[in-house]
């Protein structure tokens, strides 16, 4: 994941020199981990640590729901 790619964590595609698509910018927008990330006068590594945090929900907003593990007897 880079800000010149154009491939957003999701799966979708996205805006180069960006995070996260539109889709899942929207999804993270009312998030205290998008108002960390956003927020410039914070050190760099409580942004870094909002960020990883946003980039694993974006990888899970398009994932497979998980199969049933029940057994009917």
């Amino acid at each position: 994941m880079a800000y010149d790619d154009t491939h957003c964590p999701c799966g979708c595609r996205k805006m180069t020199q960006t995070l996260l698509c539109d889709a899942c910018a929207q999804q993270v927008s009312p998030s205290t981990d998008w108002q960390l990330y956003a927020d410039e006068k914070l050190s760099v590594g409580t942004r870094r640590a909002a960020a990883i945090r946003l980039l694993a929900v974006a990888r899970k907003r398009r994932a497979a729901p998980a199969l049933a593990l029940g057994f009917n007897a």
